[in-house]
């Protein structure tokens, strides 16, 4: 029936999110690696962000910027409307007052995070650390995620379980 259609939805929801958590840690993790990159990369990415008018000056930040920070972007953008979905099909009432806590608790995230990122964990553990504590804590939501799909998928939560510690 139609509950079993929406559990079913729901699990492949959790399976994507799941998996696209620990791609997030994985990627953000590796982000580091691509910094020496920009240098091979610049003679094709500078001469295009030339054309559309960014000063050459920028070119190595704009290039930086790109390989190491928007495929992350590009993930976490991708989680937030599956969490969305996912925290409203929950409530089959009151959708609009889910939708509203979730922008909120995702706005209070944001400014949390960016503090605590800014004023103890940069200065405690430096940029290196403070990447793979955060890339960590992902590791630990997609593990947390994969953790409800043991009774509707076992094979994706044992696939994510064992494979995201191991690539981590």
């Amino acid at each position: 029936g139609a509950s079993g259609l929406v559990a079913g939805v729901t699990a492949v929801l959790s399976a994507v999110l799941a998996s696209i958590q620990l791609v997030i840690a994985l990627v953000a993790l590796l982000s580091l690696n691509l910094v020496p990159w920009v240098e091979r990369v610049q003679p094709v990415v500078g001469p295009a962000l030339g054309l559309i008018g960014i000063p050459e000056y920028v070119w190595p930040l704009v290039t930086t910027s790109l390989l190491s920070i928007l495929p992350t972007s590009l993930l976490l953008g991708a989680a937030f409307p599956i969490g969305l979905r996912l925290f409203v099909a929950d409530a089959p009432t009151g959708a609009s007052q889910r939708v509203a806590a979730f922008y909120s608790l995702n706005v209070c995230g944001a400014i949390v995070g960016s503090t605590a990122a800014g004023f103890l964990l940069l200065p405690m553990l430096g940029s290196r650390g403070t990447l793979i504590a955060v890339s960590f804590v992902t590791l630990v939501s997609s593990l947390a995620l994969a953790r409800r799909l043991w009774t509707s998928a076992p094979n994706t939560a044992g696939f994510l379980s064992i494979v995201g510690p191991v690539a981590f």
